[in-house]
């Protein structure tokens, strides 16, 4: 035989190994990236911006939760019930607004939305993220359905395909898209909830490091300067990776949602933060004033925010939160021109007067009754 045919021969086999190995990946499309499961249940992955191409193009609602961590338990269902339409949540923790675009330009190009709720972080908009690296996922959301195969070569799902599995260790989801990504299911993240001390648990030196932050912020006090830099920077961000959409999509209502961060984050943070998270609503709701598909909403400012009960960590609050946010969009109890003064001066206040002192005692004493 000669060398030329030999070759031939070696080049033909691997050419049909690897069409086989495609074969059976395509067969097994664990993420549903081309269809839905063949003869095994449906389960979801973990890495959710990776799984939100299936569900898009494979799962029946109209409208769409988006967002990072802070919206991944907004209830669908009761946004079903108390504002109409059929939702999913469609959230990926630490989500920036250009990811959150990457997702809605797709799911726009697939679907007929009627609504978004749109979880608009302080973060990425004060400190904005220049577009990152997203070159493990963004080639998912064009248009070429073949270069979506990459994701799958790779020893795990290779194994997952050649047993058929349908076990966690592939995918760890069950078929439940109302709660993918809620974590009040998580014992080890609801722990923490029901109280301040719950955050340090009997770890002293967490305790002390603690009392030390504390002792640092009161000493120091909280002026809140009104800020005199420029925003042009994050104002062409929001306008490229939010509003082109609100602009594109006028017959889609946009619920941008505010994050109800903890008063004790606010007061534990630079007040130059909340200075610029400040003139970046007042110019949202000055900006929102042209388009007729745009509500916002807050409840930064209700009781809620003052107690640490509420809260897993600085920022990340329990479920009521969530209900209590979709019932003020279905009361229309939103922020405007006409009222976002007056809820940005009793959020300042509020802040200025959050009760340091209190906390420290409380770890004191509790680090006398670990002692």
């Amino acid at each position: 035989m000669s060398n030329k045919r030999f070759l031939s021969y070696v080049f033909s086999l691997a050419f049909l190994m690897m069409l086989g190995v495609c074969a059976l990946l395509f067969a097994y499309d664990a993420l549903a990236f081309w269809h839905k499961p063949w003869g095994r249940e449906m389960r979801f992955s973990q890495e959710m911006r990776q799984q939100i191409k299936g569900i898009i193009k494979h799962f029946d609602f109209d409208s769409i939760i988006v967002g990072d961590s802070l919206t991944e338990a907004v209830p669908a269902g009761y946004l079903d019930q108390k504002v109409g339409g059929k939702w999913v949540n469609l959230s990926a923790p630490g989500t920036s607004f250009y990811e959150k675009y990457i997702f809605l330009n797709y799911a726009f190009r697939h679907k007929d939305i009627k609504a978004i709720f749109y979880g608009f972080g302080s973060h990425g908009s004060v400190d904005i993220d220049e577009v990152e690296d997203v070159s493990n996922y963004d080639f998912l959301y064009d248009e070429n359905p073949f270069n979506d195969m990459k994701y799958y070569i790779n020893r795990k799902f290779l194994s997952c395909a050649l047993t058929w599995s349908s076990s966690a260790k592939c995918l760890k989801f069950p078929n439940d898209l109302e709660n993918l990504r809620n974590w009040m299911s998580d014992d080890n993240a609801t722990k923490h909830l029901g109280g301040y001390l719950k955050w340090f648990g009997d770890n002293k030196e967490a305790l002390k490091n603690e009392i030390a932050k504390l002792d640092a912020a009161i000493k120091k006090g909280y002026e809140i300067k009104p800020y005199k830099e420029s925003l042009d920077k994050n104002k062409a961000y929001i306008k490229k990776w939010l509003f082109s959409l609100i602009q594109a999509h006028p017959q889609t209502r946009f619920y941008l949602v505010l994050p109800t961060f903890s008063l004790y984050h606010y007061r534990l943070t630079d007040p130059s933060y909340y200075a610029k998270w400040e003139a970046i609503i007042r110019w949202l709701v000055q900006e929102s004033k042209d388009y007729k598909n745009i509500e916002i909403y807050s409840l930064a400012t209700l009781a809620y925010a003052n107690d640490l009960a509420n809260y897993k960590d600085a920022i990340h609050h329990e479920m009521t939160m969530d209900v209590m946010q979709v019932d003020a969009i279905a009361s229309k109890a939103k922020l405007d021109s006409s009222n976002v003064s007056s809820f940005l001066s009793k959020l300042e206040s509020q802040i200025k007067n959050y009760d340091l002192q209190g906390l420290k005692n409380s770890l004191e004493k509790r680090l006398k009754e670990l002692d």
